[in-house]
């Protein structure tokens, strides 16, 4: 599969490497009209795992935990995948990575470069089949 070389290849702190897929970023207050934000907040952490699966299928999932309090401003869950399983009997993995920020960052590839970094794709990628 051709990736585009401006996001492309990630390699995990393991050696795997990992293609860049899609990026979703929404404002985390989208839908909430009212109340207490920390409310919001509990909700919207709940129900990520199945946004996720809505979203992206089944992935396995990394929430980079925001800071206590209301949540930032912006939601981005970004998909990677790889061509190589996690387990034998499966034919690939992939991973959902969350995070929360006040801004938009200024350059994508550094943010997810920098986001990707730490990743220990082993532990929480989820294998698939083609």
């Amino acid at each position: 599969m051709k990736q585009p070389k401006d996001l492309g290849t990630f390699t995990t702190s393991s050696g795997r490497n990992v293609s860049f897929e899609a990026l979703h970023i929404e404002v985390s207050t989208l839908g909430w009209l009212e109340g207490d934000l920390l409310i919001h907040r509990e909700r919207f952490l709940e129900r990520l795992p199945k946004t996720i699966e809505q979203k992206f299928g089944r992935t396995g999932l990394l929430l980079l935990e925001p800071p206590p309090g209301p949540l930032p401003t912006y939601a981005f869950l970004a998909q990677f995948h790889s061509e190589e399983p996690v387990h034998e009997g499966a034919d690939c993995s992939s991973l959902t990575l969350i995070w929360f920020t006040e801004t938009m960052p200024a350059h994508l590839r550094t943010e997810l470069r920098s986001r990707f970094a730490d990743i220990d794709w082993e532990s929480h990628a989820e294998d698939g089949i083609y």
